[in-house]
This record gives structure tokens, C-alpha cells and sequence, in this order.
């Protein structure tokens, strides 16, 4: 039996660490087997998915790229390793080499057992000049040759389907070395979230219970007088102290129900989210005699987000500048807007009290403030650059003292919008309705 050099290929164990390359010499190695003294050119051809025979491989022959149709068609029906002759009609050897001698075909077929090639050689001898013990010799030779070819054309769709697979294994590892990354990096906010949540209502909870001491205190008084003013300016106290502590727990609440994949991400016309907050703030923003302005340059900028995310972002933006706009100056507040090919970035711009440049950092921590009689938890710049490197993004500050500040959100762009926006509408209370 002819033994076929298939080096490495044959025997190893993970076809996965073998390079498709290695296929080649394989095919080489047969077709130099197949070739002898009357038999001077071999070739090998296999059937693309497009039932085009196309040549894969030839020594001493130059066959055409893609074999005529009439061959393909002849290939199917054939069915087993046989002699042609080259001006066989049929077969069409002769058209495709410009030979008009002998060809052993061996007929390929794949692991459903369709014809999927050929291996094939040609003589320049007519079958006639050929000793039928030589020729039934030839085509058991070939016959072999075409299983061993059988068998790489085998091992070359195992290889594939291996690769593959290692391939997504790969990507499913890296995909679950992030989630773990992301819910180590989370499950540590959070113990520092409840750290700071432990102090910072601590607070307002020892402030209502000492003026609830206080109240029991009046009511106790000896002469039974009890000062109503008193009362009622304490239980005002415990009544913002409630307060308090009620919008810091919700902060808290949103902070730990975001996830790590935006659920609803799409296109968002900026023009549509400053609508959407200016009449969700008009009454703020009426109060304090501001406006708020989209840059005429932004017009037609978008951003890929979920619209609550965006909605959200813009509100905290605009919101802090009116918390801390300058009482000496009338507030403006503009949104501008930069694109390249990567990102999309909106800047809410104010000329309020502006940032001292060792707090910018301080600013974006939990319960962060600057100024500490400012209405607020002091959540909601921590809220939004969580929302913002949920989507690989990146929030930042510019700011003066005395001059205002300008809060900046970078966000990646999406070749591929989800589903547009130009149907929808943001409402006062940053909901998403369709016109549709």
C-alpha cells in the first residue's frame, strides 16, 4: 500500500494548533505520489459551495481555474475511479488540459457521501497503448491516493470547525474575565457605597433625634406652656432632616440598580434631550432668571445612549448649574457638542460659581459637595459618571472659581444605531413616547 507523507497533520491530537497552511503540502505530497513515468501531470480539483470545480492543486499540467460545468456535471455522475479518455464529450478533459491522451479520475466525496472533487492524472498515451494490468494497478493506486486526499480534506473541516469553537472559547473567557472584573470592581463600590452611606445618614438621623429630645422637652415643661413656634420650627427640622436622608437613600437606589449593559441604547438627538430637560426645569430655571441654550454648532448632534441614561445626564448637568449658578450674574447655561469617528461629547457649560481645582477631583466622589449648604445628597455627579463608564465613556470638568463650569460627557459611538429616534419624543419627565 502507498504510503502518503502527511507529516504532522494526520497524527496530532489538537487540530486546533495547526495552522491551515499545513494542509497544503499535504495535497502536494499526494499529487508527486501520483505521478510516474507514463503518467506526467496529476491535478486536484474540489467543488466549491458554489458547485463551481475549481483547481486546488496540479503538477506537470496546467489546468484551468475553474473547470468547465460540463465536468462538474460529469464528476457527480461518475461515482467511482475510472479511465477517460481525453476527447470524451462528456467529461470535457480534453478542453480543459489541450490533451488527447488517457485520464484516471478518482471521484472525491465528502463525510455525507457526495462528490465534493477529483484527483486525477493524465497521460499522453491514448487507454488502448496502455497493459490493462498497468492500468487496474493505476487505478487502485489512485483510488488510495484519492481516501488519503479523503482524509485531509477530513481533518481541513475538523480543523476548521476547532478553530472556531477554540476561537469562541477564547472570546467566552475574555467575556467572563471582564464580567468577574466588573463584578469584583462593583461589588467593592458597593461595600464603599454603604460605608459612606452608614456615615452620611448617620447625620441627619442623630440631628432628628436630638430635636425629637428637644420636642419632649418643650411638652415636658413644668408649667404645661409649650411654645408652638419652637415645636413647629423643630419638626421642620426633623422634616428636612427626613428629607434628606429620603433623596440620599434614593440616590442610593439608582446607583445600585444600574447594570452593565444599557438595556434600550439608541440614537439620541441632543436638540431632543435639551427640549426634553428645559421643560422639565422651566420652573427652576424660570426662578432663577437662567437660560439654557443649545449651540447652534451642536444642532444635529447625536449621541448613543439609552434615552432615561441620557436624559438623566443632561438633567444632573443642568440642574447643578442651577444649584450653583453666581446671584451676581444672570445664569446661562449652553450645551455644545464635538464628533469624531469614535466618540460623540456634550458639554453643559455654565458662568455659575465655578469649581476651586482641588475639588474637581472630590466632586465626583459619593456624596460629594462643594458647598454643603447647597440643596442635594450629593449623589448625582457620582450617579452620572457611573452611568457614563457604563458605556466606556468618560465624564470630566473644566472650572474656574468665580467664572463657572463646564461638565463634559464623552461617549463611544455606534456605527449601527439600534433603532432611530426621529419618531420620538422626550418628555418633562425624561419618559420616551413614539409619534408612530
Amino acid at each position: 500500500m502507498t504510503k502518503l507523507p502527511l507529516n504532522s497533520v494526520a497524527k496530532t491530537t489538537d487540530l486546533a494548533k495547526v495552522p491551515s497552511s499545513a494542509f497544503e503540502p499535504a495535497f502536494r505530497d499526494i499529487l508527486a505520489l501520483a505521478v510516474d513515468a507514463i503518467r506526467t501531470g496529476a491535478v486536484l480539483a474540489l467543488i466549491d459551495d458554489a458547485g463551481k470545480l475549481r483547481t486546488s492543486d496540479a503538477i506537470g499540467c496546467t489546468p484551468p481555474a475553474v473547470w468547465p460545468e460540463a465536468t462538474a456535471a460529469w464528476l457527480r455522475r461518475a461515482g467511482d475511479t475510472r479511465v477517460v479518455d481525453g476527447d470524451d464529450p462528456d467529461a470535457g478533459f480534453g478542453d480543459a488540459l489541450d490533451f488527447t491522451g488517457a485520464a484516471e479520475v478518482a471521484v472525491l466525496f465528502d463525510a455525507d457521501g457526495r462528490p465534493c472533487g477529483m484527483l486525477a492524472t493524465f497521460s499522453d498515451q491514448a487507454r488502448d497503448h496502455i497493459a490493462a494490468d498497468e492500468s487496474v494497478r493505476a487505478l487502485a493506486r489512485l483510488g488510495i491516493l484519492g481516501g488519503q486526499v479523503e482524509r485531509v480534506l477530513d481533518l481541513r473541516r475538523e480543523h476548521a470547525v476547532l478553530r472556531e469553537v477554540s476561537l469562541g472559547l477564547k472570546e467566552s473567557e475574555r467575556s467572563l474575565t471582564d464580567e468577574v472584573t466588573r463584578l469584583v470592581g462593583a461589588n467593592n463600590e458597593l461595600d464603599h457605597y454603604a460605608d459612606f452611606a452608614a456615615h452620611e445618614l448617620r447625620s441627619p438621623l442623630r440631628t432628628a433625634l436630638l430635636v425629637l429630645e428637644l420636642i419632649g422637652r418643650e411638652i415636658d415643661q413644668p408649667d404645661g406652656q409649650i411654645d408652638r413656634e419652637r415645636v413647629a420650627y423643630y419638626l421642620d427640622q426633623v422634616r428636612d432632616g427626613a428629607e434628606k436622608m429620603r433623596a440620599q437613600l434614593d440616590g442610593l437606589l439608582q446607583l445600585a440598580q444600574l447594570t452593565s449593559e444599557p438595556p434600550n441604547s439608541r440614537w439620541l438627538e441632543l436638540g431632543a434631550l435639551v427640549d426634553g430637560v428645559r421643560r422639565m426645569h422651566f420652573a427652576e430655571l424660570a426662578e432663577a432668571g437662567a437660560k439654557l441654550v443649545l449651540d447652534p454648532a451642536a444642532a444635529g448632534t447625536r449621541v448613543f445612549a439609552d434615552p432615561t441614561h441620557g436624559h438623566h445626564l443632561m438633567s444632573n448637568l443642568v440642574a447643578n448649574a442651577i444649584r450653583y449658578r453666581d446671584d451676581d450674574r444672570p445664569l446661562t447655561i449652553t450645551v455644545r457638542a464635538e464628533t469624531d469617528e469614535a466618540t460623540s461629547t456634550f458639554t453643559v457649560a455654565d458662568n455659575g460659581k465655578g469649581i476651586a481645582a482641588e475639588e474637581h477631583d472630590h466632586i465626583f466622589a459619593m456624596f460629594g459637595r462643594v458647598d454643603h449648604e447647597a440643596e442635594g445628597a450629593g449623589l448625582g455627579l457620582a450617579l452620572c459618571r457611573r452611568l457614563v463608564r457604563l458605556y466606556g465613556g468618560s465624564l470630566s470638568v473644566e472650572s474656574t472659581l468665580g467664572a463657572g463650569s463646564a461638565f463634559s460627557v464623552r461617549l463611544p459611538r455606534r456605527l449601527e444605531p439600534i433603532a432611530p429616534l426621529a419618531d420620538a419624543a422626550i418628555a418633562s419627565d425624561g419618559s420616551i413616547t413614539s409619534n408612530s
